[in-house]
């Protein structure tokens, strides 16, 4: 009786198995692939047309969605954030990109692998209206500048002598305004100013003319700012200590870069052909700079007027320092990781999304920025 019943047993499992394999032929298998030629069609996108536009109109977000989309299409993590960043700003995200946007954001103080270089700085960092040639001319008279100010300001005055007492030493500080600096300096691959802080000062980060300058901290940072806030801030006061930038600090107003820019040709060439009441004008600065400067100084001047000469022999000193400030936007927003953030500060100086906002908007979403992510080791691709 067990041998029959197991021979019952065995013809019901052959049984079971002819409809099994009846019901998987009978299957119905749809192939779509639409998506997938979609998303093709996506990731070979030229994301070089898209940021031109972008570029035009940074205030616009379908662009940015587009290159959000194509980033997506490809797997580019890293980009796909920080376009993220740029459409939750502008309030146009739909929920993928806010989730994209959350789930990588960091709260806490980047980490670098490694430091921008000095070719990093014009590759990646500096603006491209801000004239490379024009920001060298003025780098070589910097310390002779430089000590004219702090000449004038000690007959006037004014020049500026913190107590001895508020000196900081960066490797034991405590206050966070102060261990910034150093960290960010680090990063920039600049070398970290005197630091002294002042905490009756109504001031954030400020630059004080001497020799060597120094920074002030005021009671502004002293208090009351997140690490990601004193990340930007201090990235857009470290970059006045580029040697291009500094003159711009301690001269802001065009018509005074305009002298100096001249008084800096005249003593590339003396006998510069200009106005004769330009020329009674800026021949005393020539006068006063030109002992100050070492041979090799000189010498670079003469190459950077014949260079400049060369190259049409005009230059537009509005733009460029309109542009020095764009320049010194993006290294904060370099340092503090955060577009947020930086739009946030930026919008108590000139409202939401004005001109140095919109500048971020576009340096997010470009190549430049995304290649010096990955030259620091920051790129989320990367970890």
């Amino acid at each position: 009786m067990l041998l029959k019943r197991v021979e019952q047993l065995e013809a019901r499992i052959h049984e079971l198995e002819d409809e099994l394999r009846r019901a998987r032929a009978a299957v119905n298998v749809e192939i779509d692939l639409s998506d997938l030629e979609g998303a093709a069609e996506q990731a070979t996108e030229d994301t070089e047309e898209v940021w031109r536009r972008v570029r035009r109109d940074p205030t616009k977000p379908e662009p940015i969605r587009s290159l959000y989309r194509i980033y997506a299409a490809r797997g580019d993590v890293d980009r796909q954030w920080c376009t993220a960043q740029a459409l939750v700003l502008l309030q146009a995200a739909n929920p993928d990109q806010k989730a994209c946007f959350e789930k990588y954001r960091s709260h806490t103080l980047v980490a670098p692998r490694a430091s921008v270089t000095p070719d990093g700085w014009y590759e990646h960092l500096i603006h491209p209206e801000q004239e490379l040639l024009t920001g060298h001319i003025f780098g070589v008279i910097a310390p002779a500048v430089l000590l004219g100010r702090v000449s004038a300001l000690r007959r006037d005055g004014k020049l500026h002598r913190p107590a001895p007492q508020t000196k900081q030493d960066p490797t034991r500080a405590t206050i966070t305004a102060v261990r910034a600096i150093p960290w960010g300096a680090a990063i920039l691959g600049l070398a970290p100013p005197p630091i002294f802080v002042e905490k009756e000062r109504d001031t954030g980060y400020e630059l004080i003319p001497a020799v060597p300058p120094i920074t002030v901290v005021g009671k502004r940072v002293l208090s009351g700012v997140g690490q990601l806030e004193h990340a930007f801030l201090v990235g857009r006061h470290l970059s006045w200590y580029r040697q291009e930038h500094f003159v711009r600090e301690l001269f802001s107003a065009v018509p005074d870069l305009e002298d100096l820019f001249l008084a800096a040709l005249i003593i590339g060439n003396p006998g510069l052909p200009v106005a004769e009441d330009m020329r009674r004008r800026v021949t005393p600065i020539a006068k006063a700079i030109e002992p100050v400067l070492e041979p090799p100084q000189v010498d670079a001047l003469r190459a950077y007027f014949l260079r400049f000469v060369e190259e049409g022999g005009r230059t537009n000193l509005q733009r460029w320092s309109a542009a020095t400030e764009k320049t010194a936007c993006r290294v904060g927003l370099v340092l503090s990781n955060d577009l947020l953030t930086a739009a946030r500060r930026l919008e108590s100086e000139e409202g939401p999304l004005g001109e140095l906002t919109k500048d971020l908007l576009a340096f997010v979403t470009s190549e430049r920025y995304f290649s010096l992510r990955e030259a620091l080791g920051v790129s989320l691709n990367q970890n």
